[in-house]
């Protein structure tokens, strides 16, 4: 009787142990490292500008969109297409900040590759406009069956969420040769399938927010520096102290760049003085290796925030033409992760390591872009007919060829042999953000020329 007993005892200690290790091995963490940016257009008084709602390069046919019209291209037939499209405003007043190619990897415990795991982000403050693999979307405010976008305030809060992901596997993810989509695939991360059978290596996101950024650059052109201030208001979500580990200024121009590093910025109170800088670069300090050392710079930063070495490479690989070859003053930034978990809140349904190695990017509006601004008054207002013309110069056979190269970006009207009207060429000399300082100098200092050219090129909220 004993021995029974002893042998049922055994038993039960034996499941017992067994159970208890099955949850130890359940209860292993995944591990997630997420990197991303979030950008703004300011002022001189450290203002965001609207109208922000752009796309620096395209992104494959198969990745999913909330409104193609909310998404602008950058190339130099965007006035052209829009005039003839029935899409919405060209530019969005709302949209304060672009969130720019968040990327998550998700890397199971051992033996835990088949299982499945969701992930959800919120958005405070913005949409997701962008994504890829398939997911559930949700944009309050946001009516895709009217023109209009409707309302997105600070208080919006959108989401996309991605539901039973099975983790690894030998499906590949689909064909693309865009670099922008390719850069993040070169890590050791395993596949990503959905229910629906969508297979990429990283989930993929972007949106728009009505938010602005934590940190504000003032201009002083009496003194010609750069005040960077702390700009943790109601509207901003973040309350408690910020620390940015590493920021730095770049002035990147065509072949050549000049940087200044900063390090361990940290903000206690509202429009706290963080630090105050030259606002210009010697001649000097422009040089073409210094794209090496500011790449070098900022992924010693990202490998401090916790990224692997093959995501850092990604991530400044993804960079190379939008960041490090697009010309324009800009501080780059290290968000803190208190900030990213406020505005952008994460849901793992499993145990998890998280990484999140978000940068915050602002483009500073220059004396040289407001001096271009000036211009318009000084040269004949074009009518969009001159491209029309141009293109019927080139051969019969190659037109079509030319609109679509273009449209891709793949070629410029120079690189075509087109004329290009003085004040066009004045306009796309502005940048990425061209459309949005037209529009903002036009309300601060309106003049007829630049009203003509806005309403020519039907550069509109």
């Amino acid at each position: 009787m004993n021995c029974q007993k002893n042998v049922i005892l055994f038993t039960i200690l034996m499941l017992g142990l067994s159970l208890f290790v099955q949850n130890g091995i359940a209860a292993e963490p995944y591990t997630v490292h997420e990197w991303g940016t979030f950008t703004v257009l300011q002022d001189e008084a450290g203002n965001p500008l609207p109208g922000v709602n752009i796309n620096e390069e395209a992104l494959p046919a198969f990745v999913h969109r909330l409104s193609p019209s909310l998404l602008l291209g950058n190339n130099q037939l965007s006035p052209f297409r829009r005039r003839v499209s029935k899409a919405i405003a060209a530019s969005y007043p709302s949209a304060l900040m672009r969130m720019e190619t968040p990327i998550i990897y998700i890397y199971p415990p051992k033996g835990k590759s088949a299982q499945s795991i969701d992930i959800k982000v919120q958005f405070q403050g913005g949409w997701i406009s962008e994504w890829y693999p398939n997911a559930n979307v949700a944009s309050p405010g946001f009516d895709p069956r009217h023109r209009t976008l409707g309302s997105l305030t600070p208080k919006t809060v959108g989401s996309i969420e991605w539901k039973n992901l099975r983790i690894g596997g030998e499906k590949l993810p689909p064909a693309t040769d865009e670099h922008v989509w390719l850069a993040p695939r070169e890590v050791a991360a395993p596949v990503i399938t959905t229910e629906q059978g969508q297979t990429e290596r990283y989930l993929f996101y972007r949106g728009v927010a009505n938010i602005e950024a934590p940190l504000r650059v003032v201009r002083d052109s009496k003194k010609n520096t750069l005040s960077i201030q702390a700009n943790n208001s109601d509207r901003n979500l973040v309350q408690k102290p910020l620390n940015y580990h590493a920021a730095w200024l770049a002035d990147i121009q065509a072949g050549k760049v000049a940087f200044r590093k900063l390090s361990n910025l940290s903000s206690t109170t509202e429009n706290q003085l963080l630090a105050t800088i030259p606002a210009e670069f010697s001649p000097e300090e422009y040089k073409p290796e210094n794209m090496l050392l500011l790449r070098k710079s900022m992924k010693q930063a990202l490998l401090e925030e916790g990224l692997y070495d093959d995501e850092a490479e990604a991530m400044l690989n993804t960079w190379k033409l939008s960041y490090f070859q697009s010309p324009g003053l800009r501080l780059f930034f290290t968000l803190p992760r208190a900030w990213t978990d406020k505005v952008l809140p994460l849901t793992i349904s499993e145990p998890a390591k998280t990484v999140r190695a978000m940068i915050g990017r602002i483009e500073i509006v220059t004396p040289q872009q407001r001096s271009s601004l000036k211009e318009f008054a000084n040269n004949k207002i074009s009518h969009p007919t001159w491209l029309n013309t141009e293109i019927d110069k080139l051969p019969i056979a190659t037109r079509g060829t030319a609109w679509d190269q273009l449209s891709e970006g793949t070629k410029t009207m120079q690189d075509l042999g087109l004329r290009v009207p003085v004040d066009y060429q004045n306009y796309l000399n502005l940048g990425r953000f061209r459309e949005a300082l037209m529009l903002d100098e036009l309300a601060k200092r309106p003049n007829g020329p630049l009203r003509t050219f806005v309403g020519n090129y039907q550069l509109r909220f």
